[in-house]
């Protein structure tokens, strides 16, 4: 079956290209499976019926992704034939080629064979790959690698002396009796107090499934959810929603293996999140906050609770429907500069962002939450707010950036590069903060959301 000059001096003599063995494989599904590039091309030239399929329903395209190991061969040979009325086959166990390729592990194929179809099937690189990720010993307590360089909080992994270990035990003691209360309508006094001062990392899953109301998940979501992410289930939102998940939190472990872990998790969030609600209109970066979610939760609670910031308590779904809404945040965030801090405002003026009807920064603020326009440390606490507080406990942060960031944009000279720094906002700090000192002087001076409520 590898001799070529064989193969040619049978065609010369009129064999039948397309004859079967007793399993019904043609010497093109043969030439496939040994990823013989010469053989498969002579084949291809002389009219061989690149269609056919053997006993169990597989064609030569099947046969090529069977193979076991990666070869520079299957690439070629996929290119060398018009694949496009062979993808969407389906074998007698109902599996059509792609799924074979991504069982191999045969990665560039799989990719090759996803784009013929505009990757209409590219859920099935999730399918097939692993829900856990290892956690690895070069992580800090939230699960991010540590950066050669970086000296950020957001890779710090704080050392606490026994007077602060003694003091954390007694604020667990605290959120545990906490949150063993029934709250039935009635929130604790003290949880915002609490919230603003630090959720301890042991309690944050349950003050959030607390929080947004999914302790217990109805049978009819959990069934929704199993149906909406088994396998074959697509979205047409699911192309885009592959390239978000993979520019998602890629320094954490469970985001750093590919169609693995967190990334898994936030495409079956996201999938059946599409499928749920037919007027979902997939945009870039609306997974971001649902992101979050993955890091800490299981699918099914992270999916629940994606669900919840849909609601008008956070408005994420109609952040991102179109423009209106953030620029109407923008609005709000030009009253209290102009109220609470009025040299920023003219600083503003003078650059010409005032004017402008929706600057980029408020993206990274408002459209992301802030989750990476600041150091995790410090966005995951942000989160825990606006989580109890709702989408308006974003101007209160807005307002306390401000506050600490003030001297460092009345400095900078040059429009452009203000407008650069504003995305990331602490690189306009003239003096080092602390993530306590922020969330105490955020809590101290909040806004109260329900002077704007007739904005939204």
């Amino acid at each position: 079956m590898n001799d070529r000059n064989k193969i040619l001096e049978l065609i010369n003599k009129g064999i039948n290209v397309d004859s079967k063995n007793k399993l019904g494989a043609t010497p093109l599904m043969l030439a496939c499976q040994s990823t013989n590039l010469s053989i498969v091309q002579l084949l291809i030239q002389h009219k061989a019926n690149i269609t056919s399929t053997d006993k169990v329903g597989r064609n030569c395209l099947h046969y090529l992704c069977l193979n076991k190991l990666v070869n520079e061969n299957l690439l070629l040979i996929a290119r060398s034939m018009d694949c496009h009325p062979l993808t969407r086959v389906k074998d007698n166990t109902g599996k059509i080629p792609v799924e074979y390729a991504i069982m191999n592990k045969l990665e560039q194929l799989a990719n090759y064979i996803l784009d013929i179809d505009s990757r209409v099937d590219v859920k099935l690189l999730y399918d097939y790959n692993n829900e856990v990720v290892e956690k690895p010993s070069n992580v800090n307590r939230y699960g991010f690698f540590e950066v050669e360089g970086e000296k950020g909080e957001l890779f710090i992994v704080k050392k606490y002396s026994h007077k602060k270990i003694n003091q954390q035990k007694e604020r667990n003691r605290k959120w545990e009796r906490m949150l063993d209360k029934d709250w039935d309508e009635n929130i604790p006094v003290k949880l915002q107090e609490r919230v603003y001062k630090g959720v301890p990392d042991d309690y944050r899953i349950l003050y959030w499934k607390r929080i947004l109301g999914i302790e217990e998940i109805s049978q009819e979501l959990k069934e929704e959810f199993k149906r909406n992410t088994q396998i074959y289930s697509r979205s047409p939102h699911d192309k885009q929603l592959d390239l978000d998940v993979n520019r998602s939190f890629q320094f954490h472990y469970k985001f750093h293996v590919r169609y693995s872990g967190g990334q898994k998790e936030l495409f079956y969030v996201m999938h059946a999140i599409s499928l749920h609600d037919i007027s979902f209109d997939y945009v870039q970066g609306i997974s971001c906050a649902p992101s979050v979610l993955c890091i800490f939760l299981d699918k099914l609670s992270a999916f629940t609770g994606t669900l919840k910031l849909f609601t008008p308590k956070y408005r994420l779904k109609e952040m991102f429907q179109d423009f209106n809404f953030i620029k109407k945040c923008w609005v709000v965030t030009k009253k209290l500069l102009n109220t609470r801090h009025p040299k920023i405002a003219e600083k503003f003026r003078q650059c010409g962002i005032m004017d402008q009807s929706l600057p980029f920064f408020m993206f990274e603020w408002n459209y992301l939450w802030f989750i990476h326009s600041l150091k995790f440390e410090l966005a995951i606490r942000v989160f825990d707010v606006i989580l109890l507080e709702g989408f308006t406990a974003m101007f209160s942060v807005s307002d306390t950036i401000f506050h600490f960031i003030e001297e460092g944009i009345l400095n900078e000279k040059d429009p452009n590069i203000l407008q650069q720094k504003l995305k990331n906002p602490f690189t306009l700090l003239t003096k080092p903060l602390t993530t306590n000192t922020f969330m105490a002087h955020m809590y101290k001076h909040r806004i109260d959301g329900s002077l704007f409520a007739s904005l939204f």
